[in-house]
């Protein structure tokens, strides 16, 4: 016999579960999608979240809940961790990402970061926003992977090319000399949906801090790179693994 996955639980429970209106589930829909079961996984998990987003969070819960809602957030869990191919993540490194992930504590209680002598707190919200080394080897992993991954395709890239601007201290992280049959500059910016200016954004709307990043981006380099008739893209990433 083959398997229901509706058999576990009565109609009137999935509707409760599946459909916030109350409305009747019409499931002549489940016949029109190419997998019922991850349809309906989908179903439930959007219900949960929203029921979970209804009720009296902080800005901080809301902000890590929208955060872990964007595209690729989750993709780490999902990679073989092939060392060959710099797919490895160390024991550590993978627990603190969930304990992100999850809202779980890094630490034990606050304390002052040793690097830029700021308030550190428990949650580890400054330690994935401080300006130390780390943060600069994030980013410069991302632009040095997004640069390779152009160049395997067969485009040229240089990276952080001088005297593209009067300002030789502005400097994008890497053009590619035709995207689209057009010179087009990157620049590459993690946001952390915990910063103190961020919050708020993060916890109205999935993706905010990162649009509001992107704008701003877009307005120190836009109006000089129209000048020079080259395009720009700025590539923002969430600290908590997201990329809209």
């Amino acid at each position: 016999m083959e398997h229901d996955p509706l058999t576990a639980c009565s109609q009137e429970s999935f509707l409760a579960i599946v459909t916030e209106s109350g409305e009747p589930f019409d499931y002549d829909v489940l016949s029109e999608v190419p997998k019922p079961q991850h349809f309906l996984t989908q179903c439930i998990h959007t219900s949960s979240k929203n029921s979970l987003m209804s009720t009296s969070l902080n800005d901080r819960e809301k902000a890590r809940l929208h955060s872990v809602s964007i595209n690729y957030s989750g993709a780490f869990l999902n990679v073989v961790p092939i060392k060959s191919l710099g797919l490895a993540i160390e024991s550590k490194v993978f627990s603190a990402a969930l304990r992100l992930r999850l809202g779980l504590t890094q630490y034990q209680k606050s304390s002052i970061c040793p690097v830029c002598f700021c308030h550190s707190d428990e949650m580890g919200d400054h330690s994935i926003a401080c300006a130390s080394a780390e943060r600069i080897e994030r980013h410069n992993d991302i632009v040095r992977v997004s640069a390779a991954v152009v160049r395997d395709v067969g485009a040229r890239v240089d990276l952080e090319p001088s005297r593209l601007f009067p300002d030789d201290k502005k400097r994008p992280d890497f053009t590619i000399a035709s995207w689209n049959g057009e010179f087009t500059a990157f620049d590459v910016s993690v946001v952390s949906p915990f910063t103190s200016s961020n919050p708020g954004k993060a916890a109205g709307n999935i993706g905010a801090h990162l649009n509001f990043a992107a704008i701003k981006m877009e307005e120190k380099y836009s109006e000089e790179l129209s000048v020079l008739g080259a395009g720009f893209i700025p590539l923002i990433f969430d600290a908590l693994g997201g990329f809209p």
